[in-house]
This record gives structure tokens, C-alpha cells and sequence, in this order.
């Protein structure tokens, strides 16, 4: 376990109230006596006892006692953990829609996105087919592959690539 130093003046402790085994109230360091203090294992009557070897303890008694004693307090105690309670469902609930919609909007803009680039792929295959068309209808019409290389502005070796490829569909067409 690493431990990093962050101030002179504070400790902070992790400890997991359920795993953590009660002792004899006696033995105790002022640690325990909290920890047996905050323990749903410690009954009343050991609290008592934890209140009367740790004054800090017997005033958090006192003033639990006065708290549970005045009903506005608890009343007001309740509503703010309802309120905590609320906040907490409704950040989440503004996650899930915030989500929801983003990935919506994402799904339109990625289905938009997808169609421009299907169209502009097919305008660009559309073309191409087009302009083979066009160069075979120039070699069934006897036009020498310099001529329609010249025309099309591409190479001898493209114009008969393309002829040698479209040989049986030219001969249908």
C-alpha cells in the first residue's frame, strides 16, 4: 500500500463499519470507542457506557437526543434527504434523455451523413459507367484508342482496359 502525505494536520481513515469487529468498550482507543459509537452491532446500553469514557461521544448523544426529540428537525432532516434523493434521480434521468437524444441526433446526422456519401458515390459510379459507355460506343464505331484516349483525357492502357472489360457487354448493348 502506498502512502501519500498530503497535510500535518489531517488523517483521514477508511473503514468499513460491517467488517469491523467490536472489542471489550474498556480496552478500547478513542478510535473504537468512535467506530463501536457508529456501529449498528453496538446496543444502547454500550453507548451509554462509550458516552461516559468519552465526553466528545456523550455530547453527539445529547444532541442526537435533542434532534430526535424535536419533530421540525426530523421533518427537515427528511426533506433534504428526499431532496438529495430527487436531484440524484433526476441527474440521472437527464443523463438517460441527454443519451437518448444525443444518440438520436447522432443516428440523423451519421444516416445524413451516410446518404451525401451514397449519393456522391453513386454520381461517381454513375459517371464512370456513363463515360465507359461512351468509350465503347466510340470503339464500336471504329474511333482508333489514341483518338478516345485523347478525348476522355486518359491513357491508351485505360481506354483498352476498359474495351477488354466491357468486350461481351459492348457486343450485347
Amino acid at each position: 500500500m502506498r502512502k501519500h502525505k498530503l497535510t500535518d494536520d489531517l488523517e483521514i481513515h477508511f473503514i468499513e463499519l460491517p467488517k469491523w469487529h467490536k472489542g471489550d468498550i474498556e480496552k478500547m482507543n478513542r478510535l473504537e470507542h468512535w467506530l463501536a459509537y457508529l456501529s449498528p452491532k453496538t446496543t444502547n446500553e454500550e453507548r451509554r457506557r462509550l458516552a461516559m469514557k468519552d465526553p466528545a461521544i456523550q455530547k453527539v448523544m445529547e444532541a442526537e437526543k435533542v434532534f430526535l426529540a424535536d419533530p421540525d428537525c426530523i421533518t427537515a432532516y427528511e426533506q433534504h434527504e428526499k431532496y438529495l434523493r430527487d436531484m440524484a434521480a433526476m441527474k440521472e434521468y437527464d443523463e438517460e434523455v441527454g443519451w437518448e437524444r444525443g444518440h438520436a441526433a447522432g443516428l440523423t446526422e451519421g444516416h445524413a451523413a451516410g446518404l451525401a456519401e451514397g449519393r456522391a458515390t453513386g454520381l461517381a459510379e454513375g459517371e464512370q459507367r456513363a463515360k465507359e459507355r461512351l468509350i465503347i460506343k466510340c470503339h464500336r464505331n471504329h474511333m482508333p484508342v489514341a483518338d478516345i484516349a485523347k478525348l476522355f483525357e486518359i491513357d491508351k492502357e485505360e481506354v483498352n482496359r476498359i474495351i477488354l472489360q466491357n468486350t461481351d457487354a459492348a457486343v450485347e448493348s
